[in-house]
């Protein structure tokens, strides 16, 4: 009877030690929601608002061209590996919107 060595498996677990909550205000223009964060590792975006909200990694030039859209009441939850750690923009479909971020780091 041969050896048998089985395979070795590596998992990797995050810890998350921080919470940074905080609202934004989102005009219909476009404004900076959230500045760029080196430690970010999750991120989530609710809508608390009364109109949908258009995200970007970019400053938004036109709302129709953003990839993300939130509804009212709505959420987006980033838990990529890894996270995107740059600025997020934001821009209100109708009129002023409102979103409650919470950062995790």
């Amino acid at each position: 009877m041969g050896l048998y060595n089985p395979l070795s498996i590596e998992s990797t677990v995050q810890t998350i030690s921080l919470v940074n909550a905080r609202t934004a205000s989102v005009t219909v223009t476009g404004n900076e929601i959230l500045e760029a964060n080196e430690n970010r590792k999750k991120l989530l975006i609710s809508n608390v608002g009364n109109t949908a909200i258009k995200l970007e990694y970019e400053p938004i030039v036109t709302v129709s061209m953003s990839p993300i859209t939130i509804q009212p009441g709505g959420i987006f939850y980033d838990d990529s590996l890894p996270v995107y750690k740059g600025a997020y923009y934001g821009a209100a479909i109708e009129s002023e919107g409102l979103l409650s971020i919470r950062e995790f780091y």
